[in-house]
């Protein structure tokens, strides 16, 4: 958590909490899938197998435009707060879930808070315009995430930590430029990775986190 709060204070130094007429409002509907992979290993495109439990998740993340066009034009940053509810499916055999016993199976719902950088500028953005972002912060569970029992990298002793820091890594593009439809001017469909993790046991001692792949459709207000 002491990142993420020094991150704010230096966004805030360097860029201010001023808001303009220029300031909008983001919404984004969002669906994923958990995967067994490190985040190193989903960022370039490797996958496990392992399927022993596959949770599933929906939610709603809504930001704030806090600076636009920084970077000569090329960035943006917001803050961001979110409601993730988790789909934790587990295969059961007669009405008891299986391995390993520590999981729970229950479904549960996440919060997350922080800021988040967009960079936008890129060599075909004249054609189809792309927004690439970066959202660091902290992250709530009510229930522990099962995925993140099994991930913990420490078999001795298994997370049940419900804070931990988050991090959402997405791309995006504009769905005007992609179907030459006016109406969708403000609109983005995209996919990316919702992650928590301890950072090595930086955060409530966890060595281990869980990701998710997610896909999203969202729209500027």
């Amino acid at each position: 958590m002491k990142i993420f709060f020094m991150f704010l204070l230096t966004a805030t130094l360097i860029f201010g909490m001023e808001e303009n007429e220029d300031n909008k409002y983001l919404i984004r509907v969002l669906y994923g899938k958990a995967s067994y992979s490190s985040l190193r290993d989903l960022v370039s495109f490797q996958e496990s197998t392992r399927d022993e439990q596959r949770g599933t998740l929906i939610g709603i993340q809504f930001e704030n435009y806090l600076a636009r066009d920084i970077w000569n034009g090329s960035g943006d940053l917001t803050y961001f707060s979110s409601f993730i509810y988790h789909r934790q499916d587990i295969k059961v055999e007669d009405g008891k879930y299986t391995e390993p016993k520590e999981l729970s199976g229950k479904d549960t719902y996440q919060l997350n808070g922080g800021i988040k950088v967009y960079w936008k500028t890129f060599p075909w953005s004249r054609y189809v315009r792309t927004r690439i972002g970066l959202g660091e912060g902290i992250s709530l569970v009510r229930e522990r995430l099962d995925i993140e029992i099994q991930n913990t990298n420490n078999e001795d002793e298994k997370s049940d930590a419900h804070i931990l820091n988050y991090l959402d890594l997405h791309i995006s593009f504009n769905l005007r430029d992609i179907t030459r439809w006016e109406q969708l001017e403000n609109y983005y469909i995209g996919g990316g990775l919702s992650h928590r993790s301890g950072i090595f046991g930086y955060v409530s001692g966890v060595d281990g986190g869980s990701n998710y792949w997610t896909f999203f459709i969202e729209g500027e207000f």
